[in-house]
């Protein structure tokens, strides 16, 4: 559901500045804002893809490096999962963490 909405949106996305002149006597001034507010919003995408990334990427090496299995899986999941606010990072460690525990506790 939410999938489809925002395909309807995102072809809607080129009548809206038509609809906010029809809506507002200062419409420009309502564009500007909304063209400032979807700036804010890229740059906060693309701060938090890099963060993200950079997460993953430490992630994958670090387990790697200890020789847990699926390190490109926890790697992966943890940059997905960096995009759910609050608690994503913790859903990312959590399976992460377990597998690493797990697979110390068979070798020893």
């Amino acid at each position: 559901m939410i999938l489809i909405t925002a395909i309807f949106l995102i072809a809607d996305a080129a009548n809206l500045p038509q609809k906010v002149r029809a809506m507002s006597q200062n419409a420009d001034e309502r564009i500007d804002q909304l063209g400032r507010i979807v700036s804010e919003i890229h740059r906060y995408l693309a701060i938090k893809t890099w963060t993200s990334l950079l997460t993953g990427v430490l992630i994958a090496a670090g387990l790697r490096m200890l020789g847990v299995e699926f390190a490109l899986l926890w790697g992966l999941l943890a940059f997905l999962l960096n995009y759910v606010p609050n608690i994503g990072s913790i859903l990312a460690a959590v399976p992460a963490v377990m597998m690493t525990v797990l697979q110390a506790e068979v070798r020893l």
